[in-house]
């Protein structure tokens, strides 16, 4: 017979004996604590992973409440108008029908009238200092001369920007970002800003934080041609109402307001009325179309017809009665 085939010697099964007496317990105490262990880990998890999701609830209650929301588009235009209706009035440079413009006594003649805007440009001198003035140079609306942006505030603030238009004005300053927004806070007037010039990161944080200081985040709506500019007060004061202002219409002028992050767009009359299909797709898109700078009734009910929301005119009392008799209901 082969070694192969013997049975080998059967191996006797081990047999577990449980534990009993005093090893016993110890048995069962050491199984409860790690039961006990793994309960508390569990259940501290639990509880952090509670807590944390707590936390971030809270961290986001408050910031929305400190947080204010964005100005919405209807809140500071009004409703998209229709063909036929009237728009709002912007008091172009200040009433500069009775003042010299943008100086403090034409804005606040076009505070003390019936408008539902005053607009105003603002630029930066040499060192920084936002000042109201429209042209690029001192000379047609002061007794300085050359570009702004060569001249300090110091040397602006020592130039007379009144005699040019009547001797009753001679010795008005060029007034300061700051002093137009102190006196535009005292009223229930909206304003229309034109950025106008270079603007730099620091210069246009400050004209935000000027806004915030005078609390006027929510009645105030900046516009500018320049796309960088808009980027800019988007980043400083992502709560401010921006405006394009467009020299031409672009091909798709939704799709380019939209890259742009505007609330809608400020044209030449001319340049609408060749496209006015352009104002209804805006207002479907929940955006606004004001048009510059109309002076005539002619001029205005064309802009009406065609639906504009917003008029910028030279003569806001006379645009101002215009509409209301105008565009009042029949008897």
């Amino acid at each position: 017979m082969d070694e192969r085939d013997v049975d080998p010697v059967p191996r006797v099964p081990r047999v577990r004996r449980e534990p009993s007496g005093a090893n016993h317990t110890r048995s069962v105490a050491r199984n409860a604590a790690r039961s006990s262990t793994r309960g508390l880990a569990r259940n501290s998890v639990s509880l952090a992973v509670t807590v944390g999701v707590l936390a971030v609830v809270c961290v986001a209650l408050a910031v929305w409440a400190v947080v204010p929301r964005a100005v919405s588009t209807e809140e500071l235009w009004g409703a998209a108008r229709g063909p036929g209706e009237a728009a709002f009035v912007a008091a172009h440079r200040g009433d500069r029908s009775v003042a010299p413009e943008n100086t403090l006594p034409a804005v606040q003649a076009a505070i003390d009238g019936e408008f539902d805007y005053v607009e105003v440009d603002i630029a930066l001198t040499s060192d920084g200092v936002a000042v109201l003035l429209h042209d690029e140079t001192l000379d047609r609306t002061t007794t300085g001369s050359g570009p702004l942006a060569d001249h300090t505030f110091e040397q602006v603030r020592a130039l007379d920007a009144g005699a040019w238009f009547d001797e009753a004005f001679a010795g008005t300053l060029v007034p300061t970002l700051d002093e137009f927004l102190a006196m535009l806070a005292t009223s229930q007037k909206r304003a229309l800003i034109e950025m106008k010039g270079v603007w730099t990161p620091v210069a246009t944080a400050a004209f935000a934080d000027a806004l915030h200081v005078y609390g006027l985040d929510d009645r105030v709506a900046v516009a500018s041609f320049d796309a960088r500019t808009l980027a800019l007060i988007e980043e400083a004061a992502p709560r401010v109402p921006r405006m394009a202002i467009l020299r031409v219409l672009p091909e798709d002028t939704v799709a380019a307001a939209r890259a742009l992050g505007v609330r809608g767009i400020v044209a030449s009359s001319k340049v609408i009325s060749r496209a006015p299909h352009v104002i209804e797709e805006l207002h479907r898109a929940g955006m606004r179309v004001a048009v510059y700078t109309l002076n005539d009734d002619t001029k205005w009910q064309r802009a009406l017809d065609i639906g504009v929301d917003g008029i910028i005119t030279d003569k806001p009392a006379v645009l101002s009665q215009w509409l209301a008799e105008s565009t009042a209901p029949p008897e």
